[in-house]
């Protein structure tokens, strides 16, 4: 009986942290629509003032059709108006209104393979075609840049479409032509499959203070991130094979109860770096909150040598390699250039317990349990779970996880190493069983 309490506890933790596997759909599908013209406009040499229903060849795959609008050849500078980006001869995606403003010819005649845009405008996107899966929407209604870097993105481009694709790409600017932060926002996010999805009122990532570091390249010494006003819409629940029907069924209309407007999103990040002599000094923080389940903010205070990226190029092994001793000593030459400083955790309570709770309830009929014998049985599981977690299988640990778990509130975990914060030691350690950290935890009301 007791197993099948923690089976129902766990199929309402699921529910409730599992949501955020939403946000693989958001890379999926907005990747592309960020990507595509974004590469396209400046590679594209078309006549000034091209003709209505003008059809332009990009390469072998990629052609670009649009109802008016002029560039200038030479600067790649110019307006577009209803335009669709076609595949294979297939449509892709469609667009009102294109602008980019490049960096003058002046500024770029010493480095004539440098892509750097000034000012970039698209509205009203929309992902179209074969592209989508079935009953799928994808439209952004617009998106604004200044001061992006391109180069390393249309040479990955042009190299092969299977490369990886990073928002450093567009937005880590050149020193020598910055003029202000690097910036991009995208505005009326939506990405709709079927009954489930995800909309957002803005994304915006901006860096500032771009260096140049050895192998590297380029990298930004502030960057800051946000996703304001986003909801996961929640899917109709769906039969899976081993899943027990009828308490997956209760769970997920709980939570539609819950939240029938889906749970809202809100992300903000920032990191800020410092050069001391050959170290980049690093601090990270991210705040996270998922409406009416929780919300979590942690940080991580680190440096690392600015040869790391030199170091990161000779690491080799194999692929399927499933032996933690080889991969460690296959990234030691990386690792023992960084140090880790500090990392800490706070996580508020704002509903996600309580709904952890009433999912393990609903054994309560057949267990004659209450919410106060639930509770209790989950500060119970606390000490296996921290088993073998060494700075955390304490009672000055376990204690306060428990209070947690009996009277939600916020939990604080702050941890330091203890004489060493070089991350090829503390990796060996970690293999041998150890975990050499000095670790706080705090449970406030």
């Amino acid at each position: 009986m007791i197993r099948q309490v923690k089976q129902m506890m766990g199929v309402g933790l699921r529910f409730g942290l599992g949501m955020l596997g939403v946000m693989k759909l958001v890379r999926a599908v907005l990747v592309p629509v960020v990507l595509v013209p974004v590469v396209l406009v400046p590679v594209i040499m078309v006549p000034v003032k091209a003709a209505a229903d003008t059809t332009v060849i990009i390469d072998d795959v990629m052609s670009l059709r649009f109802a008016r609008g002029s560039f200038n050849a030479e600067s790649f500078e110019g307006e577009l108006h209803d335009f669709t980006v076609l595949v294979d001869g297939r449509d892709l995606m469609t667009g009102a209104y294109l602008m980019i403003k490049p960096a003058p010819a002046s500024e770029t005649a010493d480095n004539p393979d440098v892509v750097f845009i000034r000012e970039l405008e698209m509205r009203d996107l929309r992902l179209v075609g074969e592209v989508l899966p079935d009953k799928a929407e994808v439209t952004i209604e617009r998106i604004t840049g200044r001061n992006m870097d391109l180069s390393e993105l249309i040479s990955g481009y042009d190299a092969g479409r299977n490369r990886e694709f990073s928002l450093r790409d567009l937005t880590f600017a050149d020193a020598a032509l910055f003029d202000g932060p690097s910036q991009l926002r995208i505005d009326g996010i939506k990405i709709l499959v079927a009954d489930a999805g995800f909309v957002a009122d803005s994304f915006f990532l901006q860096s500032a203070k771009p260096v140049e570091l050895p192998g590297w390249g380029h990298i930004s010494l502030e960057t800051d991130f946000a996703l304001t006003g986003g909801r996961m819409l929640l899917p109709t629940f769906r039969v899976h094979a081993n899943r027990d029907i009828d308490v997956g069924q209760k769970v997920h209309d709980e939570l539609h109860r819950r939240h029938p407007d889906g749970i809202g999103l809100e992300i903000s990040a920032f990191s800020r770096s410092r050069l001391a002599g050959a170290t980049v000094e690093n601090a990270v923080d991210v705040v996270l909150s998922l409406e009416g389940l929780y919300d979590l903010e942690y940080g991580i205070d680190f440096a690392y040598r600015m040869d790391l990226f030199e170091r990161m190029e000779a690491i080799s092994f194999e692929e399927d390699e499933d032996d933690p001793g080889k991969i460690l000593a296959a990234l030691t030459p990386a690792l023992e250039v960084i140090e880790l400083d500090r990392v800490w955790l706070e996580v508020s309570d704002q509903g996600l317990l309580d709904f952890v709770v009433w999912s393990a309830e609903q054994a309560r009929d057949e267990l004659n349990m209450t919410d106060t014998d639930v509770r209790l049985l989950g500060a119970d599981i606390v000490p296996s779970l921290v088993r073998g977690i060494g700075p955390l299988n304490k009672p000055e640990a376990i204690v306060p996880l428990q209070n947690f778990v009996l009277n939600g509130g916020m939990i604080s975990i702050d941890m330091l190493p203890m004489k060493t914060g070089n991350v090829a030691r503390l990796g060996e350690a970690f293999i041998a069983g150890h975990m050499p950290l000095n670790v706080d935890v705090m449970h406030r009301y």
